[in-house]
């Protein structure tokens, strides 16, 4: 099983991504998701973002790629304001891996991956063979290959995870983020995927994910970041950020973080 090739990138100290001083809402009468955060994500890393339902995970991730845009403050990407940069070039920089999407065409797994080679293509452009070849891969990769022809509309809830994660990894991101990417999956596929998600971080992708699993944090993420109502409640290395005092605060619960065959394990009392 391999990924699509990717250009390496080294890890720096240097942020790749900075939110600096975020303050966004939906609505007026709702209130706000965010008001003043500040972050900083670090190239060739993994980020977990850890919290509660309505904690405004999923929303920074939004915010982040641009699909929404802050009342205040700024989004930082390689050094310049998210605004600076074209639609095309984060598009090319950047994908989401969401929870769910509804597919409305009847498209073949083959070309519902193939859309993620569109920030490659000039307007109106056929995918040419090279691009067959990286959704062909990353369908591989995600052990979907032999369903290339299947319509998308069909698959499993699991199945299309799977399919949206190969989709991005058709796209060659330097960014990869993902909302609660292993959430629809059984323990093999769970598997596969951190281990795909593994190789991009050592092959210098920067891949920043939402979840409510502390283990799977452990088990992928350099960096914690712990919401709870659009504040950061603690961020820092995951052995010293997934604590259990920290982790009873931010759920509310008490919880317990033990040692198991070498590796840390959380659960709820």
């Amino acid at each position: 099983m391999s990924t699509p090739p990717h250009t390496a990138v080294s890890k720096s100290d240097q942020p790749l991504i900075t939110l600096d001083s975020l303050r966004f809402g939906y609505q007026p009468q709702q209130g706000r998701v965010f008001d003043g955060l500040s972050l900083a994500i670090t190239a060739g890393s993994a980020t977990a973002i850890l919290g509660p339902n309505g904690a405004g995970k999923t929303t920074l991730l939004h915010l982040i790629l641009g699909m929404l845009t802050p009342e205040a403050g700024e989004v930082i990407f390689a050094g310049q304001r998210q605004t600076a940069h074209s639609h095309r070039r984060i598009s090319r920089s950047m994908a989401l891996v969401p929870q769910s999407e509804y597919i409305p065409f009847d498209f073949s797994l083959l070309d519902y991956v193939l859309l993620g080679r569109a920030p490659h293509l000039a307007l109106l452009q056929a995918p040419a063979q090279d691009d067959v070849q990286q959704a062909l891969a990353a369908l591989s990769a995600v052990g979907l290959a032999e369903h290339w022809r299947r319509p998308a509309p069909n698959l499993s809830g699991g199945e299309r995870q799977l399919a949206m994660l190969a989709r991005a990894l058709a796209q060659q991101p330097r960014v990869l983020l993902l909302d609660e990417p292993t959430s629809h999956l059984d323990l093999s596929n769970r598997g596969r995927v951190l281990a795909i998600l593994r190789r991009l971080v050592v092959q210098g992708v920067t891949i920043i994910f939402t979840t409510h699993d502390p283990n799977l944090a452990f088990s992928l993420a350099d960096q914690v970041i712990l919401m709870r109502g659009g504040a950061v409640l603690a961020a820092g290395a995951a052995t010293t950020t997934l604590t259990a005092p920290n982790l009873s605060d931010l759920y509310g619960t008490p919880v317990e973080v033990h040692t198991a065959g070498g590796h840390p394990l959380v659960w709820a009392e």
